[in-house]
């Protein structure tokens, strides 16, 4: 299993993540960079296990993605920054 971390906080947005994201997992050049074409992508081959630092800014496309990547078959832990 190939582990990936993300942290969401550090994009632009969401298609710079998609492409970097893209790179990294080194997806097939027709991936269309959204969570359904990342939905195909995992679904074909789940054999990545990605950890997500807790985002502060993109909270909501953070519970898409986490929300896509399980239901792709593939692991999504989220690793909280805040010291409680």
């Amino acid at each position: 299993m190939k582990k990936i971390s993300i942290n969401l906080d550090l994009f632009e947005d969401m298609k710079s993540f998609h492409l970097w994201l893209k790179e990294e997992c080194e997806f097939p050049s027709y991936y269309g960079c959204n969570l359904d074409a990342l939905y195909d992508v995992l679904s074909e081959n789940p054999k990545y296990e990605f950890e997500i630092i807790d985002s502060k800014l993109n909270s909501n496309y953070q519970s898409l993605l986490i929300y896509t990547i399980e239901d792709a078959g593939c692991t999504a832990t989220i690793i909280s920054t805040t010291n409680e």
